[in-house]
């Protein structure tokens, strides 16, 4: 009798951070891994530097524990954080000598966050707007950024205005 796959073709593709750390020195400590699905779908450089790894020995498959690191995520340090999805097999270690060249960050991702110049005001209150205005179109609130408007909203990030369509609003 034929064999037949039902589902789509699993994308995981290497070994569980677990697995490696128990074939390593030390649980993996100082290590360099990086998930195979990141390194696909980002073009810059995310990885973990392995800080304390915890794995649970009682467990047949070693599928459980915890994994702590210095997470690298597109190119940013963002500090020690937990590792997630330790158990899934989609990790890939790096060669202890080849470390030092693939850490060397080139490119970090920039993300820029538009403020439209317009919006939809409340559907209740844009109903009303537009029945005592004699509007076409349900009106738009413009909104103005104050100059040097980062810290907008608790974010310490800048913020740019997206020119958008000319279209008429209520101000």
């Amino acid at each position: 009798m034929p064999v037949r796959f039902v589902g789509r073709k699993s994308f995981f593709r290497g070994n569980s951070l677990f697995w490696f750390a128990a074939n390593l020195r030390n649980n993996g400590v100082g290590r360099v891994v990086v998930r195979t699905r990141e390194e696909k779908e980002f073009p810059e450089k995310c990885y973990y530097i392995l800080t304390n790894v915890k794995p649970d020995f009682s467990e047949p498959n070693l599928l459980k524990g915890e994994v702590w690191g210095e997470c690298i995520f597109r190119g940013k340090q963002c500090g020690i954080q937990k590792v997630e999805k330790p158990h899934q097999k989609d990790w890939k270690l790096i060669p202890k000598e080849e470390e030092a060249e693939f850490c060397q960050i080139t490119d970090v991702f920039e993300e820029t966050k538009y403020v439209p110049k317009l919006i939809p005001f409340p559907p209740l209150l844009g109903v009303i707007l537009q029945a005592r205005n004699n509007l076409p179109q349900k009106p738009l609130l413009k909104i103005d950024l104050p100059e040097g408007a980062d810290g907008v909203m608790g974010v310490e990030d800048e913020f740019v205005q997206d020119e958008g369509d000319n279209v008429i609003g209520i101000v």
